[in-house]
């Protein structure tokens, strides 16, 4: 499991564009709350999760190395 589907568990974000929609709709003050909040979380999660970060990282790099392989 990854940040992101953990975050769609913990959270119930639907998506990416579900979370700009979100932030679009507040005040500049809010939305760096709401961006601090989530960096936040994300240091929970690699805190918790240590070997998913390292799997995550590792695909991330494989996948600038070969973007035509899928």
């Amino acid at each position: 499991m990854n940040f992101n589907e953990w975050l769609k568990n913990e959270e119930s974000i639907i998506s990416r564009d579900y979370f700009e929609a979100l932030l679009d709709t507040l005040p500049p003050y809010g939305k760096r709350k709401v961006k601090s909040y989530y960096i936040e979380k994300y240091r929970y999660y690699i805190k918790t999760h240590p070997q998913e970060k390292y799997e995550q990282i590792e695909l991330n790099i494989n996948e600038r190395a070969y973007p035509l392989i899928k």
